[in-house]
């Protein structure tokens, strides 16, 4: 009996097949004049259905009712544990500082290194160098302990803040060590 063959079997809409190196995306956020933080992170509590009415003109279903599944997100908030910085440079933006907070969770060292004594008088010497930033971004990291399932080690990423530089600068100061909630 000949060996069966198929070469193609399979989807190729994701090649190559492999797992993702984080559960989280690389957040790319339209700009915005205010200086407001433009990503925020949820966890997936579940799903349900809604029931709503069509009321999109010339729809074959308008004026029905259509049953449609909603994920359900659950939004802790997010705690800023840092800010980085960054420099043009002819070969793109690189990190000129990353500042810890000094009061940090200790949830936050199953994720990551943090230095012992995080320096936070870099804050002082950035103020006089703030003609050298190009960019200012939030290290922020998750709080999965309030979530509603058991998940203990917390996601940390950097977010994009809106605005100019000075004012994402002065909003990053403001916001050290303390929490962002969904609805800011």
């Amino acid at each position: 009996m000949a060996k069966g063959h198929k070469p193609v079997a399979g989807s190729r809409a994701y090649w190559p097949k492999k797992r993702a190196k984080r559960i989280y995306p690389r957040i790319k956020a339209p700009q915005s004049e205010e200086a407001l933080p433009l990503a925020f992170a949820g966890y997936k509590a579940g799903m349900t259905q809604v029931i709503y009415t069509d009321n999109k003109k010339g729809s074959p279903t308008e004026g029905q009712d259509i049953t449609k599944a909603v994920t359900v997100l659950e939004c802790p908030p997010l705690v800023v544990c840092g800010i980085r910085t960054y420099e043009k440079t002819p070969d793109g933006l690189k990190t000129l500082h990353t500042i810890w907070s000094p009061k940090l969770s200790k949830d936050l060292y199953r994720k990551t290194n943090i230095p012992k004594n995080p320096n936070t008088n870099k804050i002082n010497e950035i103020d006089s160098q703030a003609e050298k930033l190009a960019d200012v971004r939030l290290l922020v990291h998750t709080k999965p302990r309030e979530a509603a399932f058991g998940k203990k080690k917390p996601d940390t990423f950097e977010i994009p803040i809106g605005g100019d530089v000075k004012s994402k600068w002065e909003y990053a100061k403001q916001k050290l060590g303390q929490e962002i909630s969904a609805s800011e």
